[in-house]
């Protein structure tokens, strides 16, 4: 018998607000649990989570399939200031098995990716992966246009990490302004520095506090704190 598990999708749906109760019990009517297993969907604890969380992870097991609804890209709206109807109007359409389906606009995908990555200091490199491969064709004018996009939303500094480490570690080709960057700009020197640090020493991130030395675990917190300051 194969005794493996599951290979496990993961899949981000943003919906509306409005919609977080329908997409909640369809999610539930076919076949979804939630990831949380000691949560119960009381509706007070629904309200709660509608209220307080960014998302809620469902999981169907049979299927291998993950889904979290997003009604937020973070718990920080600030950072990423997009509702659902700004996005939808936005949205551009990819094709996957003979099936179209909404994805974010180019600028907004493209911000969301550095920005999540930056949040995560990219602990996957398939963050980095998906950005390399979609600014691959960028013409002069899209990138333009993301600069412009990153300064006005306020995560310019996460979008230039995120196009520097692409280029330090895939030698992908980006704007020489952005490699300037990473030689004179020192705010943007450590956080690529650290982002590289991250991505070196992923099994040392995985270690709990009580398997570290007291000493690094405190360079970690000072380093951490330092980075999300900077971002």
């Amino acid at each position: 018998a194969n005794t493996n598990p599951p290979v496990i999708i993961i899949e981000d749906i943003l919906i509306s607000s409005e919609d977080q109760e329908e997409a909640t019990q369809f999610l539930i009517d076919n076949g979804y649990d939630l990831v949380e297993k000691d949560v119960h969907l009381t509706s007070k604890e629904k309200r709660r989570i509608y209220r307080q969380e960014k998302h809620i992870g469902f999981i169907n097991e049979a299927k291998g399939v993950e889904v979290e609804l997003h009604w937020r890209f973070f718990a920080n709206e600030k950072l990423f200031p997009l509702d659902f109807n700004a996005c939808w109007t936005k949205r551009q359409k990819i094709i996957v098995s003979d099936t179209s389906a909404p994805i974010l606009g180019d600028h907004q995908l493209m911000l969301h990716l550095c920005v999540h990555g930056a949040v995560h200091r990219w602990k996957r490199l398939n963050w980095l992966c998906d950005i390399a491969g979609y600014t691959r064709q960028f013409s002069d004018k899209a990138w333009e246009d993301l600069e412009a996009a990153a300064i006005k939303m306020g995560v310019q500094r996460m979008v230039y990490q995120g196009l520097i480490l692409i280029h330090q570690l895939f030698n992908q080709k980006v704007p020489s302004k952005f490699i300037k960057m990473s030689e004179t700009d020192r705010t943007i020197q450590f956080l690529v520095q650290y982002a590289l640090w991250t991505i070196l020493n992923l099994k040392d991130e995985e270690r709990t506090s009580a398997e570290q030395d007291s000493n690094e675990s405190k360079v970690r917190s000072i380093l951490n704190a330092q980075y999300y300051q900077l971002i």
